[in-house]
Parts: structure tokens; C-alpha cells; sequence
């Protein structure tokens, strides 16, 4: 199991030829998210698109990266998310609260 990790993280092209364990394969399937936010609620706040999931605490923990739009530029970590409502509140208050413009990636 530890091969294919480390040939993962380290770009070993022939790891395609090692068994992956489930473990590995459940991670390398969280891929990133986009999506364009509904609001900002608040400085600690940003209200996910609507195609977002609506597991509560699904986001938790992950990075989400505001790409364009306003509040373009800020990075921050998601420590609660209620999917009810598509709200996620982020570690630190953002400089620029995010709007309707802000297009952001979730990794």
C-alpha cells in the first residue's frame, strides 16, 4: 500500500501498474468542486451554489478558493457546513465578503 501511495504523491508514471488499495481509490475520488456562490452571508460565511452537497459537514476541513468574482484571491478552510441550507463557515473572516460574482473551487 505504501508504493502506490508514494508513487501517487511522487508522479511515478508507472504506478498505473501497481493495485491501488481502497483506501487510495476513495481519496484520488475527491476531486475539486466549483461553483459559484448564492451570497455571502457574513465575514465567516459563504453560501455554496445550489448544486452543492446537502450532506451537513461534508465540506469540513477543505479548502475553498475564492477564483474570480468578488473576493477573487482568498483562501480559507471550511470548519462547519450545514447542507440544509448550502452554508459553510470558513476558519478565518474573509477581507472581502464573497457576493453572487464570486466563483470559488473547493479542493
Amino acid at each position: 500500500k505504501l508504493a502506490a501511495l508514494e508513487a501517487i504523491l511522487y508522479g511515478d508514471t508507472s504506478a498505473a501498474r501497481l493495485p491501488l488499495p481502497d483506501e487510495i481509490k476513495t481519496l484520488m475520488a475527491v476531486a475539486s468542486e466549483t461553483g459559484t456562490a448564492q451570497t455571502g452571508s457574513d465575514t465567516t460565511h459563504i453560501v455554496l451554489d445550489t448544486t452543492a452537497n446537502a450532506t451537513d459537514d461534508f465540506y469540513n476541513g477543505r479548502t475553498i478558493n475564492i477564483t474570480s468574482g468578488t473576493g477573487s484571491g482568498q483562501t480559507r478552510t471550511i470548519t462547519d457546513y450545514v447542507g440544509s441550507t448550502k452554508t459553510a463557515t470558513v476558519s478565518v473572516a474573509w477581507e472581502t465578503t464573497p457576493t453572487a460574482t464570486s466563483v470559488y473551487e473547493i479542493v
